[in-house]
């Protein structure tokens, strides 16, 4: 462990959560997520002021956000919002400088363990808080600050909407307190009425049953794309003939140079079965893209997947390159996107048709061996790195270490023209991964 247990208490609302907004109702797309915790960690240099702080702003913005003050129910699907509160944890690691700990954490994505509140598997039981927060003080004087929330009720987008929530309130709070309750309310109201738009359906859970004790054996390592990887990338796929439109993202073109690798991978490690078929998916925020639009501050699981199907026993699947993963991730993405856009048209089934029905069937096959799929979420547009608690913009922005095989979280960098993949795989895997030549060769391991 580097970092030493302070306190750990739980944080409840400042005013009591109303009668009528005492049992929250998941809904469907919450249902379909997986049991694991979403975490970000966000680095500052020396904040002025104190941190405790930051306890007086958790109890304001529960009352906006009152779910994660309460526990989850698993036999009814539901948070019993009973104001128990969000757990709080202060820690010290005094043996680390801040900027000595982010260069080495860079490249041992298991050191940033110790800076979260919780494990990612520690979810969906009765005594599991929602919301779960860890401030730690490095020994420069520099900060750490995980959020972790429940896959159960949050994705990545909620987190982020919450996160700059809790900043804003901070900020008002340390800089002027006059101005607190307008940055606290104008800013940012946060909705969770997902559930009149997807009723829940009480589906049995459709992932495997998670470790709550993080396994060594999954391990996770942050991979830089620059501008320039990023540029070599398309000028790559230039000089195989393909005419590439510059305007294809970041993401997009990181995220097809990754699948080509870890399915190559795969394949060298195929045992006597024979060939797998291959699905990459990449998800899709439904926020801003159904008609009417879904509110940017919408809070639950909004999450569509775009799937690229690649038979394993093909001579196609087995002769696709880079440039087809881009074309190919490109076209799945505009039709999920496109799809979206009719979800209300559709009526009660809409949401089904476009959201649920294509994971159920992709579930089933992963249960019965018949597929390996590659996961990308992106998180880029989240604007951590915009993120100001009052002590300035964070130096570095990481995820937490998700209970998770084969996922791949793409992520800003600080400068805002690359992308940082943390790839996380089993450690088999990885060994194989990080000897490829093309990744030395265009990347920052």
């Amino acid at each position: 462990m580097i970092t030493k247990t302070l306190s750990r208490k739980f944080i409840k609302p400042c005013n009591p959560t109303p009668n009528n907004r005492k049992c929250y109702k998941i809904s469907l797309l919450d249902e379909m997520s997986p049991s694991m915790n979403v975490a970000v960690i966000l680095f500052y240099p020396k904040p002025p002021g104190n941190l405790h702080f930051l306890e007086e702003s958790l109890r304001r913005i529960l009352v906006k956000f009152y779910p994660l003050a309460g526990r989850y129910m698993k036999q009814n699907q539901t948070v019993d919002c009973n104001d128990e509160g969000a757990e709080f944890v202060e820690a010290r690691a005094d043996h680390h400088g801040l900027h000595e700990f982010i260069k080495v954490a860079a490249d041992c994505g298991h050191l940033l363990h110790d800076l979260l509140p919780c494990d990612s598997g520690a979810v969906d039981q009765i005594t599991d808080p929602l919301l779960s927060i860890q401030v730690t003080e490095f020994g420069c004087g520099g900060v750490s600050v995980a959020v972790c929330v429940s896959h159960r009720v949050f994705d990545a987008s909620s987190l982020s909407t919450f996160v700059a929530a809790l900043a804003a309130d901070h900020a008002a709070l340390t800089t002027n307190l006059t101005t607190r309750d307008n940055v606290a309310e104008n800013i940012i109201n946060p909705s969770f009425d997902s559930v009149t738009l997807w009723p829940g359906r009480n589906l049995a859970s459709m992932d495997r049953e998670p470790s709550r004790k993080r396994d060594p054996a999954f391990v996770t390592k942050r991979i830089s794309f620059n501008k320039d990887a990023i540029k070599r990338l398309k000028d790559k796929m230039n000089g195989n003939g393909t005419a590439i439109n510059r305007a294809v993202s970041r993401v997009r073109v990181v995220c097809a140079f990754l699948a080509t690798v870890l399915t190559r991978i795969d394949r060298a490690n195929e045992d006597e079965k024979g060939s797998r078929d291959y699905i990459v998916a990449q998800a899709v925020n439904v926020r801003g893209r159904t008609i009417p639009p879904i509110k940017k501050h919408s809070c639950g699981n909004l999450v569509a997947q775009a799937f690229v199907l690649c038979l394993g026993a093909s001579d196609e699947a087995r002769s696709m390159k880079f440039e087809d993963y881009v074309n190919l991730l490109g076209d799945a993405t505009k039709k999920t996107v496109s799809d979206c856009g009719e979800i209300f048209a559709k009526g009660d089934e809409g949401g089904y048709d476009v959201i649920v029905d294509p994971k159920v069937k992709v579930v089933k096959r992963i249960k019965g061996g018949q597929v390996h799929v590659l996961w990308f979420s992106d998180w880029s547009k989240f604007g951590f790195y915009e993120v100001d608690f009052g002590w300035g913009k964070p130096v570095w922005c990481s995820v937490g270490s998700p209970a998770a095989d084969n996922l791949v979280i793409l992520m800003d960098n600080k400068e805002g023209d690359g992308i940082e993949a943390c790839v996380h795989l089993h450690q088999k895997f990885m060994d194989c991964f990080e000897q490829q030549q093309e990744i030395k060769l265009l990347v920052d391991i």
